[in-house]
């Protein structure tokens, strides 16, 4: 069908990571509004139709639009509990809550001025929708109208130590001129904890015990606070139990 429908064109490009081919997709479109649609997730058959519903119900401001996922695990899918926007903390959920690119619509205005960074890598959605957030509405729809694909071979998965490059990302971030003042020093310093908790457990998963704890200990210096740290401490005694 793609090959006579005249609506679809393919761009080939040498494999340079995510970034950069999504960039690559938005200076190549020529609609209104961008969708993003990564190789293991799934449009549920009415997600374009729910955007256009609220989009044609809206001002039709330049923003970006998202809306709820699914999960599918295993062959079964779970609609996970997924809270709502509040529209004067739009940096803090979206730094909170891991919002993928199929789940996303940007009015093409947005991406003239902001870009996925292509030297941020496994953070880069949440980047650039957090420095959205710092001149465009952000809008949530609350339709679960995308699938989120789990499996071994997610970037998130723990063997392969995302939160490394996630905290590099994060660091990025925070660093950004547009960022100032933006992100509460307790905001950074729970998400550069959580980014030494996850090296931690990539550390326990893997069987080095000793990088475990030490990078548990960190992450309990940026956030030394309960109930979490009842956790992280428990797993300490744990491993000394063993």
């Amino acid at each position: 069908r793609s090959g006579t429908d005249t609506r679809v064109k393919y761009f080939y490009q040498k494999n340079s990571e995510r970034s950069a081919a999504r960039n690559n997709g938005i200076s190549q479109s020529s609609g209104q509004y961008i969708c993003f649609l990564d190789s293991d997730d799934f449009y549920e058959p009415f997600h374009l139709q729910v955007l256009f519903h609220h989009l044609q119900a809206g001002n039709h401001s330049p923003a970006l639009y998202f809306t709820n996922c699914s999960l599918l695990k295993e062959g079964k899918i779970v609609k996970p509990d997924i809270p709502a926007l509040q529209a004067d903390h739009a940096i803090e959920y979206i730094l909170v809550n891991s919002i993928i690119p199929t789940r996303v619509c940007i009015h093409r205005e947005v991406l003239q001025k902001f870009l996925f960074h292509t030297d941020i890598v496994i953070v880069e959605d949440s980047v650039l929708w957090a420095r959205i957030s710092t001149s465009f509405p952000v809008i949530h729809i609350p339709e679960y109208t995308v699938i989120y694909h789990l499996h071994d071979e997610n970037s998130v998965n723990l063997k392969r130590n995302a939160f490394l490059p996630r905290l590099r990302g994060m660091r990025k971030l925070f660093s950004m001129p547009e960022m100032k003042n933006k992100i509460p020093l307790s905001l950074r310093n729970h998400i550069i904890s959580d980014c030494y908790y996850g090296i931690a457990r990539h550390h326990e998963c893997n069987r080095r015990f000793f990088q475990m704890l030490f990078y548990l200990l960190v992450s309990i210096i940026y956030e030394p606070k309960i109930p979490m740290v009842k956790k992280k401490v428990y797993a300490i005694y744990q491993y000394f139990r063993k």
